[in-house]
């Protein structure tokens, strides 16, 4: 059910306190990299449900500019993941997803869809094994994924001649990724040139929808070639080296230090309605008011397509 709207005080009484704790927790040097947020005079935004982001580095000038004229790097605190991984974990996520389950090195964007069709999260999905993925998701939308991911893992099949029901993916788990890791957004045009500094010479850059492990100066990582915008990754890596990192990036002239906002409105450029639903997901959403229809495999078989006519 979709929550009813706050009035305007409201939303402007509750988004100041939550920036005023994303601000705290900046103080308090809560994130990996808030020694280096401080010293780029960051200033400090919280989502809704109070998870704090950089929104911007002193009064953010050229950084909306970065990702299109030359390499933004930012860090994407504001990025939540969740593990889905065992027995029959390809069926699963084929099924709760609107993209089919990626291969192992691939990516793709998809959604994750109610009974009705609409929208409960758009999310990033990572194929790591034969039966172990990862999904990335806003993490404002985390919670509510999380907990519609449990209930579909914990539907039952049809009844047996006994009466009896059993679960229809009982080895499948949802996990959180081991904590100590920061992920980097690093996009733009001068941004391959950049990380391929980094890379040896027989190693090359994860393509658009594809991932790997591997290693930055000896700092072993995982790279997200994003399926959009055109030349963006994500970048994860452990804490301890994250710093070491950020500031070899930030040693390249062309590398600009940019606020969580301007890599989400890179990504839903030209869809104003995804733009919409990110910022205040309070309403149910059809993934064509969201401009994501194009994430809907063709032929169905994931929860929320027949309601949207998809399929047999």
């Amino acid at each position: 059910m979709a929550e009813k709207p706050h009035a305007i005080g409201e939303d402007s009484e509750r988004e100041s306190s939550c920036a005023r704790r994303a601000d705290e927790r900046l103080r308090e040097r809560a994130w990996p990299l808030a020694v280096e947020h401080e010293l780029l005079r960051a200033q400090a935004g919280a989502l809704r449900d109070g998870t704090p982001f950089v929104e911007r580095y002193g009064e953010g000038d050229g950084e909306w500019n970065a990702p299109i004229e030359g390499c933004a790097l930012a860090d994407m605190s504001d990025l939540s993941s969740i593990l889905i991984g065992g027995e029959g974990a390809r069926s699963f996520a084929s099924t709760v997803f609107s993209a089919a389950a990626p291969m192992p090195g691939s990516c793709a964007f998809a959604l994750a869809l109610s009974g009705d069709g609409t929208v409960i999260a758009p999310a990033l999905i990572g194929g790591i094994d034969a039966e172990d993925f990862i999904v990335w998701v806003p993490a404002g939308l985390a919670e509510g994924l999380r907990a519609w991911l449990e209930a579909m893992r914990a539907l039952k099949g049809m009844p047996a001649e006994d009466g009896s029901r059993e679960s229809l993916w009982p080895e499948v788990e949802l996990d959180d990724p081991v904590s100590g890791l920061v992920t980097l957004a690093i996009e733009g045009p001068e941004a391959r040139m950049v990380l391929d500094d980094y890379l040896a010479d027989d190693t090359e850059l994860p393509r658009a929808g594809a991932l790997a492990r591997l290693e930055l100066d000896r700092i072993v990582t995982t790279c997200v070639g994003l399926p959009w915008p055109e030349d963006a990754w994500l970048v994860i890596l452990p804490s301890p080296a994250a710093p070491v990192i950020w500031r070899s990036l930030l040693s390249f002239p062309q590398v600009t230090p940019v606020g969580t906002p301007v890599i989400w409105g890179r990504l839903v450029e030209d869809r104003e309605g995804l733009k919409a639903y990110l910022e205040a997901p309070i309403r149910p959403f059809a993934p064509k008011e969201l401009g994501l229809e194009g994430l809907l495999r063709p032929e169905g078989g994931f929860i929320g397509a027949r309601a949207l006519g998809i399929g047999a």
